[in-house]
């Protein structure tokens, strides 16, 4: 299922880009921009600051939406399906994030760009959620990809089976691997994940010698810190063929979304992280033997 589909991308691999952003991730790190690419049902964003109370929505389901003093209210306790509201609110108050797509349809969609790929040396981007945890469609689109000469690149966290992973290191141009954290407890405790599984599956790709590069979240009170950076860039040096990390500074320009889906923000109130207080760890990534770039 996909969310998104962003096209002239610059910042997700190589060249010019489109980005696929696939639903359906296995963590749930609070932080997350993209916070509807976690769950893999569709779901809603309601936006009440742009509500019109025009009413069309209180008709599709009972109970859902309804009006209180003079106010629309949603009850997500009594959805069943999502996919009803789709295009049912006049002023784009409500909106889905979720749809399906056959791998033709993302082809054509694809094929509009495909000179910018090939004048930028680009291509599309797999990102998400996780797009790994997607079904077999995932690998059928990878694969029509390639038989058409599109290089694919795909931002993942790793926290997937290493029986999945196996089936794409022939096909993937680049990975782009969102290294979190190599602290186990604070690994789990701030994602719900198992860091064994994702150092498992980078010490994986980083044997077969597969492309790829690692993004790093710097993230206050979770790795935000000289020495937690220094553990993280002290592994990565171990890696044979690691030679390019990014430090992809946070930001809350997602905390709009939390409250349009209905949850809190744990990290409101933190302020944004600026590229400033990232160079001791570039410095010393660079001392490590690194390609440093900041910002994805």
């Amino acid at each position: 299922m996909i969310f998104n589909i962003q096209r002239y991308s610059i910042h997700d691999g190589k060249g010019v880009r489109t980005s696929i952003f696939l639903k359906g991730c296995p963590l749930r790190c609070p932080w997350c921009s993209n916070p509807e690419s976690q769950s893999f049902a569709k779901e809603i964003l309601f936006d009440e600051s742009r509500c019109m109370e025009f009413g069309d929505c209180t008709s599709v389901e009972d109970g859902v939406f309804s009006f209180s003093e003079g106010r629309l209210l949603m009850n997500r306790k009594v959805l069943a399906d999502a996919g009803h509201y789709e295009e049912t609110c006049p002023s784009m108050a409500i909106s889905v994030a979720g749809y399906e797509k056959t791998v033709e349809q993302v082809l054509n969609e694809i094929e509009k760009d495909e000179q910018f790929y090939r004048l930028s040396e680009g291509g599309i981007t797999l990102t998400g959620g996780e797009p790994f945890a997607q079904d077999n469609w995932i690998l059928d689109l990878v694969l029509a990809l390639k038989k058409r000469g599109i290089p694919v690149a795909a931002e993942t966290c790793l926290h997937i089976s290493r029986k999945k992973l196996s089936r794409f290191i022939h096909d993937i141009s680049e990975f782009l691997i969102d290294l979190k954290h190599v602290d186990a407890e604070k690994f789990r405790s701030f994602t719900g994940g198992n860091l064994e599984l994702v150092l498992g599956n980078l010490k994986f790709l980083d044997h077969h010698a597969v492309p790829y590069r690692l993004r790093i979240p710097v993230i206050p009170g979770f790795n935000h810190s000289f020495a937690d950076m220094k553990r993280i860039i002290n592994f990565s040096a171990n890696l044979k063929n690691c030679r390019h990390m990014d430090f992809i500074p946070y930001h809350n320009l997602g905390e709009s979304k939390y409250r349009m889906l209905g949850r809190t923000y744990s990290y409101a109130g933190s302020r944004p992280v600026d590229e400033q207080e990232l160079e001791k760890y570039l410095q010393y990534a660079t001392e490590k033997g690194f390609t440093v770039t900041t910002g994805g």
